[in-house]
């Protein structure tokens, strides 16, 4: 007996039933391949999405300008007895987190071998920053002179045009590295500029500046 027939039932008593395909008519019909659209639009944008956000974190911002030797007029002085490292942050570049995370990481590493200064970039604009958190979290790191850089006075001065820029001058007055120590924007990890200036520590040299890229914000920005 068939395994589509009930018990009882003879194959007679279905031969008058008829199963009629939809057609193209049919509204129904159309519901399947309009949600397979949606899926395919959604996830195309999923795909465009991801990769402009990856654009982004990935590119570099302008590098800085610095002089060869410490600016004289700078209100920040190097440290005499260690190379000094300036880093500038923005106060509302959320992306430098990852930089002064980093860091902290650097100085853990150096081994008490660097001097350490964030110039804390403050707009015209801006009252009190005790509260911002980037000045908090710089205040954080054991060991780092933090300087409120009003109008960036002191960063123009390093020629510094990306928040998150960090420069290396030994202790005869040299700029030996210039760049980022983030891998990119707002992110932390291994990094060309990390690497850069713990070997330096290790072996000063003024024969060159070791330059790398930087990832942040546009210093000088408004909020």
């Amino acid at each position: 007996m068939s395994p589509s027939l009930k018990r009882g039932a003879t194959s007679s008593e279905f031969e008058d039933v008829v199963i009629e395909p939809r057609t193209s008519d049919d509204p129904s019909s159309e519901l399947p391949r309009a949600s397979l659209g949606l899926v395919s639009a959604w996830g195309a944008a999923i795909i465009v999405g991801l990769g402009s956000m990856a654009a982004y974190a990935t590119a570099p911002g302008l590098g800085a300008q610095a002089p060869r030797s410490w600016p004289a007029m700078a209100r920040v002085a190097p440290d005499a007895a260690l190379p000094t490292l300036v880093v500038v942050v923005h106060a509302y570049c959320t992306c430098s987190i990852a930089t002064l995370a980093t860091l902290a990481n650097v100085l853990d590493d150096a081994h008490a071998r660097l001097h350490a200064v964030v110039l804390f970039e403050i707009p015209d604009d801006v009252g009190d920053v005790r509260a911002n958190p980037l000045f908090e979290h710089a205040h954080a790191i054991a060991g780092v002179e933090v300087v409120r850089d009003w109008g960036a006075h002191d960063a123009r001065l390093f020629g510094a045009h990306t928040s998150g820029q960090v420069l290396l001058y030994l202790r005869s007055g040299a700029l030996a590295f210039a760049g980022g120590i983030t891998p990119a924007r707002g992110h932390q990890g291994p990094s060309a500029g990390r690497d850069a200036i713990l070997e330096i520590v290790e072996s000063p040299s003024s024969d060159a500046t070791r330059v790398t890229p930087v990832f942040g914000c546009p210093a000088r920005a408004s909020r």
